[in-house]
């Protein structure tokens, strides 16, 4: 079938749901955010990270496929705005500023904005005059609907460019334009936020959602955090690395599990900038990023040597006691596609020796084994309905 991803996206305002399909291994986090109407989601593994929701994907019905979508980070732009003083003759110097500007993109009700823009030249004014500022990129137009331009300067008395308040919103389809400021120091708006704010890597992986509004994500060796409840904007003074490639992420609590080709690791926090990181003594390496399964009680993930478990006080191989290790290796572990339904690990496997078929795993201290015939390409357990659901391979 080709397929490898399914998720279902439910619209509970119109009764309905649509199923968005991937040929791709795509990692899908719903907002972090309220959202009871637009049904944002966000997602990794189909080129650069994306997110969409319900209207983008669905072209307002109910579709199989994602129909439409953004690009998740908003591009800040390159070139620092050009600024000329319009002089008064007044020698009574006021101010030194610089200037920088941002981009803002809309999705559905939500505004997104970037980094600002390299810091304009150094302009130093007198009592009366007011500075023109010009030179604005536009901005990308393909999968970005970025809509505004926001204008900010230093703050009157700083020397250096660093904090910067709001000056103005400029509607993109009247670039290219001038903008003349003549506002006084009082009649500034808020602080830029933004700085730092880098759209995600192209390159990024393995999705996953993490308490306190944070989303993580990895490529290569590097995990990479969003700016709390902003999935648009990831710093890169949060990125956390280790020694091993990473494979797929997992959380639990307030943990995210990082399993690699070499030993798993512990990344805990409640906030990106307080991230503690512990490599878990077990040399369990991950075989498949597909067999990732995670629920509030752990992660669960493939290894050379059975099924392993990482949760609160524990990590060890829990199926032990159910195969040994060339037992295991017949059900071709590399290929296995995981989730957890109803507390117990469902484990689609792909194998020469047993078949294609579901196995079906507890998590106790001797967990019991069952198996279902059925050959799923693809798996997805919607919390929503606690329903389990499979494409047939």
């Amino acid at each position: 079938s080709g397929v490898r991803t399914i998720y279902r996206l439910t619209n509970n305002n119109l009764a309905e749901s649509a199923w968005l399909i991937w040929d791709k291994d795509v990692n899908v986090v719903r907002s972090p955010s309220a959202d009871l109407t637009e049904l944002r989601i966000y997602y990794t593994g189909d080129g650069p990270p994306k997110k969409t929701n319900w209207d983008l994907a669905t072209g307002g019905y109910a579709t199989d496929n994602p129909d439409d979508w953004l690009y998740m980070g908003v591009p800040a732009p390159q070139t620092a705005p050009i600024v000329d003083v319009n002089p008064v003759g007044s020698a009574q110097a006021e101010d030194s500023r610089y200037y920088v500007y941002t981009y803002v993109s809309e999705f559905g009700s939500l505004e997104e904005e970037s980094a600002p823009s390299p810091p304009s030249e150094l302009v130093t004014i007198s009592y009366g005059e007011s500075v023109d500022i010009s030179g604005f990129d536009p901005p990308p137009i393909d999968h970005y609907n970025i809509t505004k331009i926001r204008v900010y300067r230093t703050l009157a008395g700083q020397e250096t460019a660093g904090v910067y308040a709001f000056v103005t919103e400029i509607d993109v389809n009247n670039l290219p334009v001038t903008y003349n400021d003549d506002l006084g120091p009082d009649e500034l708006g808020e602080p830029l936020r933004t700085i730092g704010w880098n759209a995600p890597p192209a390159g990024l992986q393995g999705l996953v959602g993490m308490s306190n509004g944070m989303l993580a994500g990895f490529e290569g060796n590097t995990v990479y955090f969003s700016e709390p409840y902003f999935p648009h904007a990831w710093p890169m003074a949060y990125a956390q690395t280790v020694p091993d490639t990473i494979v797929g992420l997992g959380v639990f609590g307030h943990t995210l599990v990082v399993m690699t080709e070499g030993h798993p690791y512990l990344m805990t926090g409640v906030s990106p900038e307080t991230i503690t990181v512990e490599k878990l003594p077990i040399p369990e390496p991950c075989v498949s990023a597909r067999s990732i399964a995670f629920d509030e009680f752990g992660v669960l993930y493939a290894s050379p040597n059975g099924l392993v478990a990482v949760g609160p006080g524990t990590a060890q191989v829990i199926t032990k006691h159910l195969f040994r290790r060339n037992e295991w290796q017949e059900y071709n572990p590399a290929l296995l596609i995981g989730t957890i339904y109803d507390g117990k690990y469902f484990g689609a496997f792909q194998s020469a020796v047993h078949g294609a078929r579901v196995m079906v795993i507890s998590r106790d201290d001797h967990p019991a084994l069952s198996f279902l015939d059925v050959n799923a390409g693809a798996l997805f357990t919607d919390i929503e309905t606690s329903e389990l659901f499979y494409y047939g391979a």
